[in-house]
């Protein structure tokens, strides 16, 4: 899904994961805002187990790519078809990329996309 020019959202794939990203999990100026990711050191193991979770739970979890490279995720999960709701979960872990509107142009895409595949 193209967000701009330079950026798109891609489903996040186990191949996907960089050094840049596991360091951004792991900072506390980003992990912050995170829930039970940041109550332990983030790995190449337990994010390939986060991505695979969403996968089994039918959870939405799509890379924010963004000049090529991966800089954040948005997450589309508690997807409920029969209330017409879901939860959404944005991290931009590139800190230069920060107060761009690239977190608000990645909601609005996502929240395009889930309501014409799930119509919430």
């Amino acid at each position: 899904m193209r967000l701009a020019d330079n950026a798109y959202l891609w489903p996040l794939e186990l191949t996907d994961i960089t050094r840049a990203y596991i360091d951004g999990l792991n900072d506390p100026t980003i992990n912050q805002f995170l829930g039970a990711s940041r109550s332990r050191k983030q790995t190449h193991e337990t994010i390939s187990e986060y991505i695979e979770e969403n996968r089994q739970n039918n959870d939405r979890l799509f890379g924010l790519f963004i000049d090529r490279s991966l800089r954040g995720t948005v997450r589309l999960h508690h997807i409920q078809r029969d209330t017409g709701t879901a939860e959404f979960g944005v991290l931009i872990f590139d800190k230069k990329y920060w107060n761009q509107g690239w977190a608000r142009r990645a909601i609005a895409i996502v929240a395009q996309f889930g309501f014409r595949e799930f119509g919430i």
